[in-house]
């Protein structure tokens, strides 16, 4: 605290004084000329002038100094009262900090523990302070990670912290070592967070063996066409690697003729919400693979994408083109079908043929609807455009969804694939229809809602399960339940076994199956299960291993797709064919028994004929030549005969 400008001149005014009075009493006192010529100086002034001059100016310096002690005394307690504040609000922050907060010695052991420390390990405050930071570190991690020596800049870095009653749990601590080797510590307790976190990584690590295990390819690209996920069977079809994909855009892996009915169908996604197409895929070896896509709008990372299914369509086209080979082929799947089918003709919409599935689904006995015109079953608003698909002229095939009203007026949609073909002479539009009604219905609701991962996994009709390293359940989605409850009569639980999901017959096969998923292997089967009613249904299976991030396998994922409906088709055209063979096997029976009989008559008449050339009047040979052809017409009467019974 600086002193006032008039004590200062009144301190410099006595100090000057005193001086000067004490060299001229020197000089004197130990005759020294130049002091004495000083003290001469002051002749005029007696000895007990210079004294009382002398007195005046100390008593005028020591009450000055009384003065100054006084104001820095005041000083003193004005400072130490701003202490002792400050060190009441810096333990207040201590002790009502959220995180814990302590102080440890050069040799770790703890001087001040806030509240926050005590509650997190559940020691008092005195009984940390006798304690050591070691004592509440857990021994096994000290073990492989020691403590460090302390370092002069801060660390922040995972602990796991041991409590009073044994449980170990994880911080974060923040270290600092201060000058005088006092270290603060502020510790955190992220057990939560890390709960958080690997739940994350389960849910991620599910989400991505699911996305693996679906039988087809699976995408999600954004509004610029640059893909952003993917699953293993899209590196697999396409045969480049992750970061090849990442560097590529959609259109490279599209043949160049589909390219633009492609980028109709995106833009479609986009503007609507949904759109399907077929397309060829152009893979880096150069093949191509009719693939059949389905898009749908979803908001993912702030960004509008398109999720993205595609199922290699190549068996069905070359179904197809088997199908075109032969009329007769075409009338044979067209009865067995289980899926409605039409034959219209393009001329005049007239409808030609159908099977039995398609008079069912629209409400129609078996014959009403022959000759009928195929515009009663759209609505008057779209005739138009049906008219204009029947004009116009179309490749390979024409898919489309349009709306169809039934017998009794109720509306459905159906999906169309046509093809356009001769029959009878005709120019013919085959068509099958499948009622999607049910199915737009389901992706409407699908695009109202959140459309994440788990939504697609509740509504896929694949059956997961998720197992774990001794086989048991420890997740499903809806479709299980459902297979199990139709199968089983019952629901499944969280820790079933593996082999309660499998006819006893067939799980021995299935063990080994999983064995070999959890050495790392896909495996794929076909699986029947048989009904007490004599029915089969039909699975297809895939084990797949779930593995983390380091590789390392920690379940197993099941995925069961009903199949049934086309092993029942494969069945139905192996009969009919069989059929077919049966039939063709009886003809050239047939066909060789009636050339046998007939040869032998026509040989006689060729040789009769020969005797009449020689003798026209040969009535003998006339009468044999009656007789043969008696026997040629009874043996045509009984191949006619035998032809009906056939």
């Amino acid at each position: 605290m600086a002193l006032p400008k008039k004590n200062r001149v009144l301190v410099a005014v006595s100090l000057l004084i005193i001086a000067v009075d004490i060299i001229a009493i020197g000089g004197w006192l130990f005759n020294i000329p130049f002091l004495q010529s000083i003290l001469f100086g002051f002749a005029s002034m007696n000895v007990n002038a210079v004294l009382c001059l002398l007195l005046f100016g100390t008593v005028i310096f020591f009450i000055q100094i009384r003065l100054m002690n006084a104001n820095l005394e005041k000083l003193v307690e004005e400072r130490s009262a701003d202490y002792e504040k400050s060190e009441e609000r810096y333990h207040s922050l201590l002790e009502h900090a959220s995180d814990a907060i302590y102080v440890l010695d050069m040799n770790r052991n703890f001087t001040h523990v806030n509240d926050s420390m005590c509650r997190m390990t559940g020691y008092s405050r005195e009984e940390l302070l006798e304690m050591n930071v070691e004592e509440i570190i857990d021994p096994e991690e000290l073990k492989i990670d020691p403590l460090p020596k302390p370092h002069s800049h801060s660390i922040v870095r995972e602990r796991r912290f041991l409590q009073k009653n044994g449980h170990v749990f994880t911080v974060e601590v923040n270290v600092k070592v201060f000058a005088d080797n006092m270290t603060l510590v502020i510790a955190r307790d992220i057990t939560d967070r890390k709960q958080a976190e690997e739940f994350i990584l389960r849910e991620k690590t599910l989400s991505d063996t699911i996305i693996n295990s679906l039988p087809g390819i699976f995408y999600l690209q954004n509004d610029k066409g640059d893909y952003l996920r993917w699953n293993k069977n899209f590196e697999a079809v396409t045969g480049y690697t992750a970061k090849e994909i990442k560097q590529r855009s959609f259109k490279s892996l599209i043949v160049e003729e589909d390219r633009e009915l492609v980028l109709a169908a995106v833009k479609k996604v986009f503007a609507k919400g949904y759109a399907m197409v077929e397309a060829k895929a152009l893979t880096k070896s150069g093949s191509v693979i009719p693939y059949l896509l389905t898009g749908s709008a979803i908001l993912y990372e702030n960004q509008q994408c398109l999720l993205g299914v595609g199922i290699d369509i190549s068996k069905r086209k070359k179904a197809e083109e088997e199908l075109k080979s032969s009329e007769h082929k075409y009338k044979l799947l067209f009865e067995s079908n289980p899926l409605p089918m039409w034959m219209i003709a393009r001329d005049d919409m007239t409808i030609i043929a159908y099977n039995e599935a398609a008079a069912k689904l629209y409400g129609y006995t078996s014959k009403e609807l022959l000759n009928k015109s195929a515009t009663l079953f759209r609505p008057v608003e779209d005739l138009e455009k049906q008219r204009e698909r029947y004009e116009k002229d179309i490749d390979e095939s024409d898919i489309s969804i349009v709306k169809h009203l039934k017998k009794d007026g109720t509306v459905i949609y159906v999906q169309i694939i046509a093809h356009e073909i001769i029959f009878e002479g005709r120019a013919v539009r085959l068509s099958l229809t499948n009622d999607i009604t049910e199915k737009l219905k389901a992706e409407e609701l699908l695009q109202k809602s959140e459309a994440n991962l788990q939504t697609i996994l509740n509504t896929t009709n694949t059956a997961y399960l998720l197992f774990d390293l001794d086989l048991k359940v420890l997740a499903f989605n809806h479709s299980a339940v459902e297979l199990i409850n139709e199968h089983y009569s019952r629901l499944p639980a969280k820790g079933d076994c593996f082999s309660n999901y499998f006819p006893e017959d067939s799980f021995p096969r299935f063990i080994s199956f999983a064995k070999q998923a959890l050495n790392g292997n896909i495996i794929t089967h076909e699986l029947d299960y048989r009904q007490a009613s004599g029915a089969v249904f039909w699975y297809n299976v895939r084990l797949v291993p779930i593995t983390n991030d380091n590789k390392e396998i920690l379940g197993m994922m099941m995925a069961l797709y009903d199949i049934t409906e086309r092993k029942n088709a494969e069945q139905d055209l192996k009969s009919a064919y069989g059929r077919i063979q049966s039939h063709v096997d009886s003809i050239k029976e047939m066909a060789w028994k009636q050339s046998h009989l007939i040869r032998s008559p026509l040989a006689n008449l060729k040789g009769l004929v020969n005797l009449l050339k020689e003798d026209p009047t040969d009535g003998e040979a006339l009468t044999l030549i009656g007789d043969e052809l008696h026997r040629m017409d009874t043996i045509i009467i009984q191949m006619a005969d035998d032809a009906s019974d056939s």
